[in-house]
């Protein structure tokens, strides 16, 4: 009868550790996925900040009447000698 309990005694205490390991798991694991969610939604506030101050530049650009560059071939001369 002794063997039995001994028996049943390691079993119980075998499966403390196991859930204990499990439980560590579970929460190692909340733990990252509480973290991802704050780089996603960190992520997700930067796009919106910079999509923001990308309109506000291009409201200035807008207002200041400031246009892109031209292209560099835009700026070539005519090969026509009499053209304007």
């Amino acid at each position: 009868m002794q063997s039995v309990y001994d028996f049943l005694l390691i079993i119980v205490s075998n499966a403390k550790l196991i859930i204990g390991k499990i439980i560590e798991i579970v929460e190692i694991v909340a733990i990252r996925s509480s973290q991802i969610k704050f780089i996603k939604q960190q992520r997700a506030s930067y796009k919106l900040l910079m999509s923001d101050f990308k309109t506000k530049m291009d409201q200035i650009r807008f207002r200041l009447v400031l246009r892109p560059r031209p292209s560099w071939d835009s700026l070539q001369r005519s090969s026509d000698p009499l053209a304007g």
